[in-house]
């Protein structure tokens, strides 16, 4: 699924996707994906197992991309474009999004994976906090070492990861 608009997701709501399926939001969409503590947001397989769909895959450098109070879950079935990157969400350089209170769980691949950040000019993150990440199969988090320090230290925690 292309999302070339602004796509909005209600509190609550369960998007299931199709084996081998995947959602981006292309260079002229927006995700605004804020739901609630009572009421997360969940995008997920529709096999509940790591690997079952591709993922989230963010191209979009919209400051209204967020997600909050959102879940993803059995991601990295396989890449975007042939580049062997498996993860529940992927971030192009140059793209920006808002993470706070966002599960990222039983990913076949990475938890996040954010490609480039090597200058502060493509630091996607607009906000990072109080994130789970947990049993992926391989890194919660990928990027660069130089920009760990956009990430929230111990406010975010880390299980059961194939590599920490």
């Amino acid at each position: 699924l292309s999302v070339n608009a602004r796509l909005s997701i209600a509190p609550g709501v369960v998007i299931q996707c199709k084996n081998n399926a995947g959602i981006t939001i292309e260079d002229n969409g927006a995700l605004v994906a804020i739901g609630n503590a009572a009421e997360k947001i969940v995008l997920k397989g529709e096999v509940e197992q790591a690997g079952s769909w591709k993922g989230l895959f963010v191209r979009s450098n919209s400051p209204e991309n967020e997600l909050n109070h959102t879940i993803i879950a059995h991601g990295g079935s396989a890449s975007f474009d042939g580049l062997n990157i498996k993860s529940n969400l992927r971030v192009k350089p140059n793209a920006r999004i808002r993470i706070i209170n966002s599960t990222f769980e039983r990913s076949a691949g990475q938890g996040i994976y954010f490609e480039g950040l090597n200058i502060e000019s493509q630091n996607a993150l607009g906000a990072f906090s109080t994130n789970i990440f947990r049993d992926n199969a391989a890194h919660p988090i990928s990027c660069i070492a130089s920009n760990v320090s956009m990430f929230d230290g111990l406010l975010s925690t880390y299980t059961s990861n194939g590599s920490q």
